[in-house]
């Protein structure tokens, strides 16, 4: 490893380029982040989605879960036995696919200035390196107001430490970090005024930022775009942020994460991304994936095409779902399940259920003989594909997509008891108005819920986001329209 970063070296992949400015890695780093809150990965599911990630042509696996004690609450503590050997075994593995695992450890939550800390960094960072990692990462993100480190001269003393410790063992070693702003657009975080944020600090992102310029200039920052979940991450601004940070920039996209608040849902939708712009204008673009570590696999394989072939985000969405039915010998099921959970609540894009809302459209339109039987054969099938779910041959899958499976069933159920209610009222009978009601109100709780996205409280969307969100309801919405005829 360290003979191809030397190699590297030389072709210009890290350093400066002939103006002074940090030279871009090139090729880009592109792949994912096991960076969520909850509970982390198996080592089984950690090597298969690095077996994904190799198959679509990307090269990195940053893990950094929250939940990880050893990475976060308890940095100082070595890795035991067992879990140091299963790291050791994903570095390995990474490296045998051609994908880079970087480790990373994020001290901020109580590291004091004392040379006890200090030690016990360098003594961490060992580890990681015993474990066979040659990238490391720093991470400052979501650090508590209270935190010694939430001074900037700390934090970058910190990160010089780290910088020189591993780099005096590794001399080509890549070492990267982020800070407590790791959102906002260049010119929010120039001028200080950056978007609302839970946690308040002392310092602005401007003393932040101003202060990361006594760091060696080679070490990469990661950065999520204009806010938490950004409505939009362009190529524009990133170049705008690599101009900003004068420094390597990785791009954090916290797609498809359902985390937090968004937890419960589920995203298998298309990455609304720029993919080949952000490839040119960063130096890395990686996905931080979801609690569901197949299921995620999704968007990746989306993003993996668009990135790699320059595709739009339909076709990528659809070529990427087929890799990963294929990859998991799943038939066709992750297909079919991803045309019902396809919208996020962030993003401009808001469809949903596309097929069947055209039909539920052609029916209100035109309700005859025909129409009905094309609607009523779309829900038919929707509710089946959670028989074909439990029927998979991987355990472990179907019970990762049972959730999914079973609110889907429910929805369809609903909105066909919906639709003979109608057929019922039109034919001058009595449908069972109350019951269909509560139904209605029943799926509301679904989670996640197909065809839509459960809604979210404005107080805490103006801490995720930089745009409103937009409630879509495709199941919901049906019935709704069939309660006013009864």
């Amino acid at each position: 490893m360290g003979v191809l970063w030397a190699l590297a070296l030389l072709l210009g992949n890290v350093g400066c380029d002939a103006g002074g400015a940090p030279a871009r890695f090139t090729p880009a780093w592109t792949g994912v982040i096991e960076g969520f809150y909850g509970p982390p990965y198996q080592h089984a599911e950690r090597l298969q989605v690095i077996e994904f990630v190799a198959q679509e042509g990307m090269d990195t696996y940053l893990y950094a879960p929250k939940q990880d004690p050893y990475h976060r609450d308890e940095w100082r503590v070595p890795y035991p036995a067992a879990e140091a050997a299963e790291l050791q075994a994903l570095v390995a593995r990474g490296r045998e696919r051609g994908v880079r695992v970087v480790l990373a450890l994020a001290p901020g939550s109580d590291y004091g200035e004392s040379a006890g800390d200090d030690q016990a960094l360098r003594t961490k960072l060992d580890q990681l390196l015993d474990l066979g990692a040659r990238d490391l990462c720093v991470l400052f993100d979501d650090v508590p107001s209270d935190s010694p480190l939430v001074d900037p001269a700390a934090q970058v003393a910190v990160l010089r430490l780290a910088y020189h410790h591993v780099r005096g063992r590794e001399p080509g070693a890549t070492v990267c970090f982020i800070g407590p702003y790791y959102f906002g657009t260049a010119e929010q975080l120039a001028s200080g005024m950056t978007p609302p944020f839970p946690f308040t600090y002392e310092h602005t992102s401007d003393e932040y930022y101003a202060a990361y310029r006594a760091l060696p200039r080679d070490m990469p920052i990661l950065w999520t775009g204009a806010h938490v979940v950004p409505a939009e991450l362009s190529g524009e601004q990133a170049r705008a942020m690599r101009r900003h940070v004068d420094r390597p920039l990785l791009l954090w996209d916290n797609l498809p994460v359902n985390d937090v608040v968004l937890a419960g849902d589920v995203f298998l939708g298309p990455w609304q991304r720029p993919g080949a712009a952000l490839v040119a204008e960063a130096d890395g673009v990686l996905l931080n994936l979801g609690t569901q570590p197949r299921a995620s696999l999704v968007m990746v394989g989306a993003a993996a095409h668009q990135m790699r072939d320059g595709l739009d985000a339909d076709t990528a969405w659809a070529r990427g779902a087929a890799d990963v039915d294929a990859f998991l010998e799943s038939g066709d099921v992750l297909q079919r399940l991803a045309a019902y959970y396809r919208a996020h609540p962030l993003l401009p894009d808001t469809r949903d259920a596309i097929a069947l809302q055209a039909r539920m459209d052609a029916w209100w339109a035109q309700p005859d003989v025909n129409s009905e039987a094309a609607l009523r054969d779309e829900l038919t099938l929707a509710m089946t594909l959670a028989d074909d779910v439990a029927a998979l041959a991987d355990p472990t899958l179907a019970a990762e997509l049972a959730p999914a499976a079973s609110s889907l069933r429910e929805a369809a159920s609903v909105a066909l008891d919906a639709l003979d209610a109608v057929l019922v009222s039109r034919a001058g009978g009595a449908p069972d108005a109350p019951t269909l009601t509560q139904r209605r109100a029943d799926l509301r709780s679904l989670r996640p819920q197909p065809g839509g996205h459960a809604p979210l409280p404005n107080i805490v969307l103006r801490f995720l986001s930089d745009a409103p969100p937009v409630r879509v309801d495709v199941f919901g919405g049906f019935v709704d329209r069939a309660l006013t005829e009864l």
